[in-house]
């Protein structure tokens, strides 16, 4: 947490690719390509 954590406040860097890479929605977005993508072929196979 140390590294999401400066100043007291979580601050996401989406620009490092960890921080980009573990988050997975952001402001109801969908942030990780894996989920998007099974989420889509989930919804075309239904």
């Amino acid at each position: 947490m140390q590294y999401l954590v400066k100043d007291n406040a979580l601050q996401l860097n989406f620009a490092d690719d960890i921080i980009n890479s573990a988050c997975v929605t952001h402001e109801g977005q969908i942030r990780s390509d894996r989920v998007r993508q099974a989420l889509e072929a989930l919804a075309v196979a239904n």
